[in-house]
């Protein structure tokens, strides 16, 4: 296929080395993050390279201008609708003329370059911004370098096989980070992710990265924001642009309602490692939260969805006792990250009556999560993710939990999980106020995005423009609390107005919100940015063209460094063949040879078919007169009361069963109490036991068996 292979730099696994370094910039001004991000592509062959490279940013972020330079020149970019910016990148390849095409999908930009000449570099500058709400008295900054291998097809997310990222086990990127704090002391500055400089001037705190490789999120964090509330304002093109934060205070006195959460854990494969030591941290810390009179399901998730707990069940002694045997369940040995599928499982789950929210504890390396985000948010249930990990994939995840009025947090392995998950407590906690509202004075209001929160404790990033500058009140129950004015400086007066109108972008119908992307040079999923740097007729760029995909470099930790987990990750497109062919020498396999993709080391739940399987779950030498117990209990039940429709946890006690199981079954919320004894009873003698009526057995949930099943093992 290629006509000149001398000059060809190649990785190990074949594949050509086109990016050669990333570099990036970061201005944080109050809220205001501006973020300028350099990439270095050669051309090491003698041939013609369309190159396509789809990268991470982060997922809050306004992608603000892109330009290219080539043979000394550089090529600003502009904005158009997406047909149109694909057809002007097609006439500069067949012109002969180097182009740039900058696209977006599922929170991930591609850049695609075309008639990239023999031997030449292209340098890409891409300016984006970030407004940012300080979360627990912190202000989080990350930005992400590498995209970890997701699960499922891209196309679930709106990807095509071009655009969906492919990862290689040997590729390694030279990445330099420097960041400039303005008006924020150097002690209120760390920097979990990375080992880095960080040096102090007059009012100025700058951070230095060098020698790093892009493999992980660079994340910073900053101090000082317990009791913030600011408004950061620029006047620009006759308006007054704003993007004001709000916190609504915590009352002293204030009672907190009792939280009623389904629990879903994500064990699948790429949890392996760090991610899953997390996710136990997490859960022992929720667990320690839960008041008597709250109430938990647990359930994991992977290829498979196996319920740890009978649905809900009421917090007391007795549930507490079964929290150890819960958090001995979490590990990585599910499978694929079907995360939908989960997600709709304990939406499903019968409720106690009570409003009732969804932690998600995931890495979020999935597609099609945002997909069904409108579906989750009329079933009624607000959905907080908590994405972990190295590189947290949580774009999708955000427009999750935005659809539902939760709120996603995400953490990396150097970061405090247990106060990530105590502020998610807090915010299922927090208790309605009567009335809260943004108060901009005389000032008219041309639009306003993003709604004041009515909660104590809550807190909400309100953007907008007005007519003339004002200072702005937050209003709550009557009581007026100001915010701080902070003004944008001139030179970044422009991308703040801009990347206030993209948060404008949600609330405006398709064609609207076409012009009006157009209008503010905002790229999006319905439009594009091109480039073209036209050249001389006797210096077009002809020849031999090879298409050529930048992998992405391995995250650390993907797996927990598992090559064995791999091979079930991405069942579709096959977008890591180098990985799996080192996997394969690893492990003495074929790699040619036919696989199932979509298999892995998944644990279905065990389904007990006989009154013999559930002696399988004692140690013979300490636990089979308990399981001959249990059989012999629930034997007697069967026998003095046929009709299983008259069983009750009175009845058990007539049997003499544990009284620990019986008060944990007392616990379960959302069944009929003579179904849950019918569930305890086909735990223990098996689904096909004589006596058992079919047609009730069948009628039983399965995450009430799956929960039971746990109890009784404890």
């Amino acid at each position: 296929m290629r006509e000149h292979e001398h000059a060809q730099m190649e990785a190990t696994n074949g594949a050509l080395v086109v990016l050669q370094s990333v570099a990036v910039e970061v201005d944080v001004v109050g809220m205001y993050v501006a973020m300028e991000t350099t990439q270095t592509y050669q051309n090491p062959t003698d041939d013609v390279l369309d190159v396509r490279y789809t990268f991470p940013m982060p997922a809050t972020a306004t992608l603000l201008g892109v330009s290219f330079t080539v043979r000394g020149k550089q090529f600003v970019g502009q904005v158009h609708p997406a047909p149109e910016a694909r057809a002007r990148k097609q006439k500069a390849v067949d012109d002969g003329d180097t182009v740039l095409l900058l696209t977006h999908t599922a929170g991930m930009y591609t850049a695609n370059i075309g008639n990239l000449g023999a031997g030449e570099t292209v340098v890409v500058t891409v300016r984006s911004s970030e407004l940012l709400i300080p979360n627990g008295g912190t202000l989080r900054i990350a930005v992400p370098t590498t995209i970890a291998p997701r699960y499922g097809t891209p196309a679930a997310s709106g990807l095509s096989r071009d655009d969906a990222p492919e990862t290689g086990i040997d590729v390694v990127y030279p990445f330099t980070f420097v960041a400039q704090i303005h008006g924020v002391d150097a002690a209120q500055l760390t920097v979990p992710s990375h080992v880095a400089q960080i040096v102090q001037s007059e009012s100025l705190t700058t951070v230095h990265i060098d020698g790093a490789t892009m493999d992980r999120d660079v994340v910073l964090l900053i101090g000082g924001y317990g009791d913030y509330r600011a408004s950061v304002q620029g006047m620009h093109a006759g308006q007054q642009w704003y993007a004001s934060f709000v916190q609504i205070p915590v009352l002293a006195d204030q009672v907190d309602e009792p939280m009623h959460v389904k629990l879903l854990v994500d064990c699948s494969g790429s949890m392996g490692g760090t991610s899953i030591v997390q996710a136990r941290s997490a859960v022992t810390r929720l667990l320690s939260l839960l008041r008597d009179g709250d109430s938990i399901a647990v359930t994991r998730f992977g290829s498979d969805v196996v319920d740890v707990t009978p649905g809900l069940m009421t917090v007391g002694q007795t549930v507490r006792k079964q929290m150890q045997q819960w958090i001995k369940t979490i590990d990585a040995d599910l499978g694929g990250t079907e995360t939908v599928k989960a997600l709709t499982h304990v939406l499903a789950m019968p409720t106690n009556d009570h409003p009732c929210v969804v932690i998600l504890l995931t890495d979020g390396e999935a597609y099609g999560i945002a997909a069904v985000a409108s579906k989750m948010s009329k079933l009624g249930h607000a959905v907080y993710p908590l994405v972990i990990g190295h590189t947290p994939a949580d774009s999708e995840l955000r427009k999750l939990a935005e659809a539902t009025r939760g709120f996603c947090e995400s953490v990396t392995p150097n970061e405090r999980i247990d106060d990530a998950i105590t502020r998610v407590a807090q915010r299922i906690r927090s208790i309605p106020v009567a009335k809260s509202v943004l108060d901009t004075g005389a000032a008219v209001r041309a639009w306003q995005s993003g709604a004041v929160p009515q909660f104590r404790g809550m807190h909400q990033l309100v953007t907008g423009a007005m007519d003339r500058p004002a200072e702005q009140t937050l209003q709550v129950d009557g009581v007026a609390y100001p915010l701080v004015t902070q003004v944008v400086p001139e030179a970044l007066m422009g991308d703040f107005s801009r990347t206030v109108a993209a948060t404008h972008l949600p609330n405006l119908a398709s064609q609207f919100r076409i012009d009006w992307a157009v209008t503010h040079q905002l790229v999006t999923d319905e439009t594009a940015l091109v480039a073209v740097a036209v050249h001389a007729l006797d210096e077009k760029v002809i020849g031999h063209t090879i298409a050529v995909k930048v992998q992405q470099q391995m995250a650390e930790d993907w797996h927990g460094g598992r090559m064995q987990a791999v091979a079930y990750s991405m069942p579709q497109y096959a977008p890591m063949r180098g990985v799996y062919r080192r996997a394969a020498l690893l492990q003495d396999m074929d790699v040619d040879s036919e696989m199932d993709m979509d298999s892995g080391p998944a644990s279905a739940p065990l389904m007990l078919s006989s009154p013999h399987t559930y002696a399988a779950f004692f140690d013979e030498d300490e636990k089979t007169l308990a399981a001959e117990r249990l059989q012999l209990a629930a034997q007697q039940l069967l026998a003095r009361y046929p009709d299983v429709g008259v069983w009750s946890f009175e009845r058990l006690a007539e049997v003499n069963l544990d009284a620990d199981i019986i008060d944990a079954c007392k616990a379960i919320t959302g069944y009929p109490e003579a179904q849950i004894v019918l569930a305890l009873m086909i735990c223990i003698l098996g689904a096909d036991q004589e006596g058992l009526p079919a047609d009730a057995v069948a009628a039983v949930p399965a995450a009430l068996l799956g929960g039971l099943r746990v109890i009784v093992r404890s």
